[in-house]
């Protein structure tokens, strides 16, 4: 059982669709782990993300939009593609 609130995170408008459209298996293991782990933050503007990952004090905006993504990381923020966010939370196999 959890005791500490999840962390807090963004996922790109694009990536959601990206899940929920294709069948990509890495952006629909980032969608189903995201789920499970982290506490989401929705927005439905792009534009506004950096404002909102400020805002709601979230540790990534997860995300394939380069123009974001240049800005690695934004004031503490890390900026990472889908496949690279979960080669780096998800546990390795064992």
């Amino acid at each position: 059982m959890r005791t500490e609130p999840k962390p807090r995170l963004i996922l790109d408008t694009k990536v959601i669709i990206s899940g929920v459209l294709f069948k990509g298996k890495a952006i629909r293991s980032l969608l189903l782990y995201a789920l499970s782990e982290y506490q989401l933050v929705f927005n439905p503007k792009d534009n506004k993300f950096l404002s909102l990952a400020l805002d709601a004090d979230v540790m990534a905006i997860v995300t394939g939009d380069k123009e974001l993504k240049v800005l690695h990381p934004y004031k503490g923020i890390a900026i990472p593609s889908p496949a690279d966010f979960m080669r780096l939370q998800m546990p390795a196999p064992q």
